[in-house]
């Protein structure tokens, strides 16, 4: 009696679990769907996590570089390089002296050495030195006479060295022109004598030789330093600051 009470306990255990089984067949297919669509998007979810953080990567190394960039540019700026001459303590006199004559303000003095290295590079196709091109291009007025004459005050002297034996230059590259006020024959601004009139980069100077040159800027109390459109074209306005020159950065 009690082996056929256990047969019918299963029989009906077995009912139950086929009617259950049949019973919730619809909600055991959604819960597999479910759970293919969660591992579908957890997949998609890593995929889009993974390219955001190359993304980030990438942005955080393109903004890295362009900080790079702007921080060099400004360097660059405020430590231009120019080209060095190897000059012997008398030639750097001598050119001091003639930087005296032409621009009696220190300010003016490391201008006028700047010039004459720019004119040199750009200027220049028959002296192979420095020293020679001043003296003999016929640029600089009577030059022989006054890099063999006279006292160069020592603080001319090192301006000089620092401009041209060190590299310091104080206007740009292209800055290859000046005159004083008694050779300017007009400017398309105003008045030759009033140096308010004078514009940077829209002066338009023309001397009494027959050039004319487009006017850079004053160094101190110097004459109008200037430059010629085509010198300046493919060349950067690096220069030092006089101040920097006398005060270099640590």
């Amino acid at each position: 009696m009690k082996k056929k009470k256990r047969v019918i306990s299963a029989v009906l255990a077995t009912t139950l679990s086929l009617s259950s089984a049949s019973m919730t067949k619809a909600n055991f297919q959604n819960n597999i769907n479910k759970n293919i669509s969660w591992q579908v998007n957890d997949y998609f979810l890593n995929t889009r996590l993974e390219q955001l953080k190359e993304q980030r990567d990438i942005l955080y190394h393109e903004y890295i570089q362009s900080q790079i960039e702007i921080l060099e540019y400004y360097h660059k700026l405020e430590n231009p390089e120019f080209p060095t001459y190897n000059l012997s303590e008398s030639e750097i006199i001598q050119i001091a002296r003639l930087c005296q004559q032409e621009q009696y303000s220190l300010e003016g003095i490391a201008a006028e050495a700047s010039l004459m290295a720019n004119r040199f590079e750009l200027c220049n196709s028959e002296f192979s030195s420095l020293i020679s091109y001043i003296r003999n291009s016929g640029w600089f007025a009577n030059a022989n006479y006054f890099m063999d004459n006279g006292n160069a005050r020592s603080e001319a002297v090192e301006i000089v060295r620092k401009v041209l034996v060190e590299g310091k230059r104080t206007i740009p590259k292209y800055v290859t022109e000046h005159d004083s006020v008694s050779d300017i024959s007009s400017i398309n601004t105003g008045e030759v004598s009033d140096r308010n009139d004078y514009i940077p980069n829209e002066t338009i100077i023309s001397n009494i030789y027959g050039s004319d040159f487009i006017f850079y800027g004053y160094e101190g109390s110097s004459d109008p330093f200037g430059y010629k459109y085509y010198n300046k074209q493919n060349i950067g306005d690096e220069h030092y600051t006089y101040e920097r020159v006398l005060n270099p950065l640590p």
